[in-house]
């Protein structure tokens, strides 16, 4: 810290206060303040005397009579607490002319000031009640030197527009701060207060205020201004995901070891002080809809829990569309709405909209949020903003939603808005890194142990260029009928050899009399565990286009460097420290750092990183590499060791290849466990996942759920007389009339097995299923004129039922269904 920093505060402070502030700074500190002191200061400015009169009948102090005058507010609220109106009133008044001439909303700050403020000294009235009034003012004044100093600089302080105020600490702010004054505005503020003489009870109160990771080595009074800070900056502004407010009250309530509704009464005496001093001042509040402390504690956390569905989507934009529907309907009964969601970054929005008849649907596509077509230009907008970029917007008519509903749905969407973002970082990594690869020549495989093909992608398929070739097939076998590859011994071996983990060759294609070479063969296989069975991943990638020339450097030994430039896989090598020594020109801006300082292993690594790793042989690791792009790149490090001269240093060959090829095959594994392969509906499987998890929410939400079971009469017939190919078309019939008739998002159709079908249906009630199972019936009737029908058993989840015993219920009266002639349907 520099005297030149601190001569500039106190000439800030001169030109900004009048003597009657630091007068009731020192009358502050005392321990008992002199009321005729207090008296004769407050003389001096008659504009305080009144303000501080008006506080004072507030209904927040609960007078029962009028206060008309000093010595009966004195009186009934007692010196100290008149210093600290005062000492309040006169701070904000004098710097929010100094800063609002200077362009900075002080404003803004002061509501982050006055909460901190009021929170320290509640949370101190809790756990050290005789330093609550000390607590208060060091509270009041922590700030004191970064908006002295704002008026000094507005040029390098003032912030841009929605952004969030001075007294909201950033990320860096405080390194930031050490760099161009030498000291942190903490610090700064307990050097100026000692400089104007005037003593604090315990400095390190301002010096430590933004210490939140290290607030167990300080002390009480310390810990309560610390815990106002942070909460000032989480509920005052909306600057902050909402999902931090809930995190920090649940921090608190463990913290303080408070039940949320001794939490909440906090809350409301920190609120009803917080307006009366603003309304007094003629301040507004922020706009309602950054007010995370007018919710509760309660609410905020069922809809953080509630939102958090969202960052799962799994079926794309409209997944999360249908997502959002629920919510809006679950818990607000609203099911017409239009709904934007966008990826700004890739100029790719939909426009969703949802009616009671259609269910949710993508009304438009487009590449800017402006050229869709909304219906819904009047009523509620919910604008989707998540850290200041606009992703979405969610409108509603206000047709018969009241205010306070509306409020809680724009709660929800500051929720929402978190979560898609998520989603949509997520969903778009994924869909960038296919669209990298479907760019790329490279052939991508799953092989079982003895080489037989299980998946292929397109790619690979149009290399071996041989029709048919199908599962079960043997890759070299497939290889030698495509391009003429002989059988290869290395292979074999590397089959035959369980220690043998994984195998990389370059084969090149000959033809003609003079053997002049077509193209040239990268090769990459690993062996590896799958879902608790052995596999092969093989990677097949084309470097035809390595010249003549480069051929015969090739075959002279110096084809090192140029393959490995051709390649698309990352190459390094690194020491045992992990320097990089040699780095391919995709990675040649990291050569010459630490692999490890400069990359991170993703979630799924749990070993140490570190050059202790290249100890034995380690196992190939998925590693984010920022370096490589602007976004970074996730590869998988394959490390395997290098031959060294005698007394040379060793070192390691490192590859790094992209996966996301085989991402895309286990996913698309995953879709066909989920659903029939004739019909499309849920498999057999599935079909229980779904009930059970249809029944536990049904136990936590109370809405009723229903099933009905059915089978086809006279299926048995068709087969036998026109053939399986036509019962095939049969099923699929009947899975089409299925998906017509049911509600979207609501019920769950799955093919049981055979000519069996279950229908899982959420939300209705007896009469409605009733209805809903004979539309079925009426439709199968009449698109097979009388020849087919079904006999369905129909059941209401009862009260502690078993999904397996609902499920038995139906059957049974299915199957009575059937014996009473068919073509109708039973309760249970």
């Amino acid at each position: 810290m520099t005297s030149s920093t601190i001569a500039t505060l106190r000439e800030c402070m001169r030109l900004t206060f009048p003597p009657v502030m630091l007068q009731l700074l020192e009358e502050a500190v005392k321990a008992t303040p002199d009321f005729d002191v207090l008296a004769r200061i407050m003389a001096l400015d008659p504009v305080l005397t009144a303000t501080v009169l008006t506080l004072a009948n507030s209904p927040y102090y609960g007078s029962a009579q009028k206060v008309t005058d000093l010595q009966r507010a004195a009186t009934i609220l007692g010196t100290r607490e008149i210093l600290k109106i005062a000492l309040s009133v006169t701070y904000q008044k004098h710097l929010s002319v100094a800063l609002t001439d200077r362009g900075i909303d002080f404003y803004a700050n002061w509501r982050i000031i006055i909460w901190a403020a009021i929170a320290a000294e509640l949370l101190a009235e809790r756990l050290c009640p005789e330093t609550a009034d000390q607590v208060y003012l060091s509270a009041l004044l922590k700030d004191i030197s970064l908006l002295l100093m704002a008026c000094h600089e507005p040029e390098h302080l003032a912030k841009e527009d929605n952004g969030p105020p001075l007294t909201a600490l950033a990320h860096g702010q405080l390194e930031r701060e050490r760099e161009r004054w030498l000291a942190d505005h903490c610090l700064l503020t307990t050097q100026l207060l000692q400089e104007w003489n005037i003593p604090l009870h315990d400095p390190k109160c301002i010096e430590h205020h933004h210490d939140l990771e290290g607030i167990d080595s300080h002390s009480v009074p310390t810990q309560c201004i610390i815990l106002a800070t942070r909460w000032a900056e989480l509920e005052i502004g909306a600057h902050h995901p909402p999902a931090e407010v809930v995190h920090f009250r649940s921090f608190l309530l463990r913290r303080l070891g408070l039940t949320r509704e001794e939490l909440d009464e906090i809350h409301s005496r920190c609120i009803q002080r917080f307006q009366t001093v603003l309304s007094t001042l003629g301040i507004d509040e922020s706009p309602p809809d950054e007010r995370y402390y007018q919710h509760g504690i309660r609410q905020m956390q069922e809809f953080h829990f509630l939102a958090s569905e969202i960052a799962t989507a799994a079926g794309g934009k409209l997944d999360a569309a249908r997502i959002i529907g629920r919510h809006l309907k679950w818990e607000w009964g609203v099911d017409e709405w239009e709904l934007a969601l966008g990826v700004p970054e890739y100029r790719d929005w939909d426009l969703f909209r949802a009616s009671r008849s259609n269910g949710v649907v993508c009304a438009q596509q487009g590449e800017s949020f402006e050229e869709l077509g909304w219906t819904l230009s009047h009523g509620a907008h919910f604008p989707i903003v998540a850290r200041g970029v606009h992703l979405g917007e969610l409108r509603l008519s206000k047709r018969g939603l009241r205010g306070d509903v509306l409020k809680e749905v724009g709660l929800y969407v500051s929720f929402a808005s978190q979560n898609y973002e998520q989603y949509a970082l997520r969903q778009t990594v994924l869909e960038l890194k296919a669209h990298t690869l479907d760019q790329l020549p490279v052939g991508v495989a799953r092989l079982s142990p003895k080489g037989a093909i299980m998946e292929i992608n397109n790619r690979l398929r149009d290399f071996l260029a041989v029709p048919g070739v199908e599962r079960g097939a043997d890759l070299w076998t497939s290889l030698g009928e495509g391009k003429g590859f002989a059988r290869d011994g290395q292979w074999d071996n590397f089959l035959k050899d369980a220690s043998a983990r994984s195998l990389h060759k370059i084969f090149c294609l000959w033809q003609g009399e003079h053997q002049a070479h077509d193209s040239c063969v990268y090769l990459a296989a690993e062996k590896r565990t799958w879902q608790g069975r052995e596999e092969i991943l093989l990677f097949l990638e084309d470097v035809s286009l390595v010249s003549g020339w480069e051929f015969k450097a090739l075959k002279q030994g110096e084809f090192l460097e140029k393959l490995v430039g051709s390649m698309r896989d990352t190459v390094f090598t690194i020491d045992v420290t992990g320097r990089i020594t040699f780095a391919s020109p995709r990675a040649i801006d990291l050569l010459g750092r630490n692999l490890f300082d400069c990359s991170s292993p993703t979630h799924s690594f749990q070993g140490e990183w570190g050059p202790q790793m290249l100890a034995g042989a380690p196992a190939p690791v998925e590693t984010v590499l920022p370096s490589l792009g602007a976004a970074g790149r996730t590869l998988e490090l394959v490390f395997s060791p290098l031959p060294s001269a005698s007394g040379g240093m060793r070192q390691w060959l490192v590859v790094g290849r992209d996966i996301t090829a085989v991402r895309r095959l286990e996913e698309k594994l995953k879709r066909m466990a989920l659903f029939d392969g004739l019909t499309g509906l849920l498999n057999h499987y599935q079909f229980h996942v779904v009930l059970e998890r249809e029944v536990n929410r049904s136990r936590r939400t109370g809405r009723p759920l229903g099933l009905f079971f059915f089978d086809l009469d006279n299926f048995k017939t068709v087969n036998d007389n026109l053939g399986h190919q036509a019962g095939d078309e049969v099923l699929r019939t009947v899975s089409r009339i299925l998906k017509a008739r049911l509600r979207k998002g609501m019920d769950y159709p799955c093919r049981y097995g055979g000519d069996e079908f279950a229908v899982v249906v959420t939300e209705i009630e007896p009469s409605q299923l009733e209805h809903l199972a004979g539309r079925v019936l009426e439709a199968v009737q009449e698109e097979f004129k009388g020849v087919l029908g079904l006999s369905v058993g129909m059941a209401m989840l009862q009260e502690d039922e078993l999904p397996s015993s609902l499920l038995r219920r139906a059957d049974q009266a299915s199957y009575q269904a059937k014996n009473q002639g068919g073509h109708r349907f039973l309760w249970a």
